[in-house]
């Protein structure tokens, strides 16, 4: 049984609930106030200190710890859910572009919203369905980025700044990406470089 008031752990695990206590800063947090359904059913900003109840659907196929801020090796190891639960959505938007009455675009469009809300349970953004581009939320040298890959990729090899996008894509070096405590630790001014924690 998880204490909630000596709660420390970021990130979630998936089947189980945890409780993560956010540092003071704008950071991205998934709450659950449907637990009997299973679900996350929230996602938001936490701008104070607090302590939140996550609870991840066991629905993925292994044990996976999900963070608040994604490393390069962290969205490695979702990609396999990603790569599937994009190809399904393509697939779907061809459907939907194919549905010739109203009860197959809703079929499709009803479709197309479960794989999406899987993407965000995952904490990644579907930035472009005709491309398959997800971004990953991430820690680079004390700066929010995006991590970014596209169906066909091998890799999560690259990565933008939030205002840049697709265009501005940049080759990712592992080591200037933080995990979650070193990450909010950069974001609240704790530190001010990796070398320095």
């Amino acid at each position: 049984m998880i204490d909630p008031s000596n709660a420390k752990q970021i990130g979630m695990t998936s089947g189980s609930p945890s409780f993560v206590e956010h540092a003071k800063c704008p950071i991205r947090f998934l709450t659950s106030n449907s637990m009997a359904q299973g679900g996350v059913s929230a996602v938001g900003l936490c701008s104070l200190t607090c302590k939140t109840l996550i609870h991840k659907p066991a629905k993925l196929p292994r044990e996976i710890t999900l963070p608040i801020f994604y490393t390069p090796s962290h969205a490695e190891d979702v990609l396999p859910e990603i790569r599937t639960v994009v190809e399904r959505i393509m697939a779907i938007k061809n459907e939907a572009d194919m549905a010739k009455d109203d009860a197959g675009m809703t079929e499709a469009m009803n479709g197309l919203e479960r794989e999406v809300r899987k993407l965000e349970e995952l904490g990644c953004v579907l930035r472009d369905m005709g491309m398959g581009l997800v971004d990953f939320p991430a820690v680079r040298l004390g700066e929010r980025v995006w991590l970014c890959w596209k169906l066909g990729e091998d890799r999560v090899s690259f990565w933008h700044t939030r205002h840049e996008g697709f265009s501005g894509r940049k080759q990712i070096e592992a080591k200037e990406f933080y995990d979650d405590d070193l990450a909010i630790r950069s974001l609240n001014g704790e530190i001010v470089s990796k070398a320095n924690p």
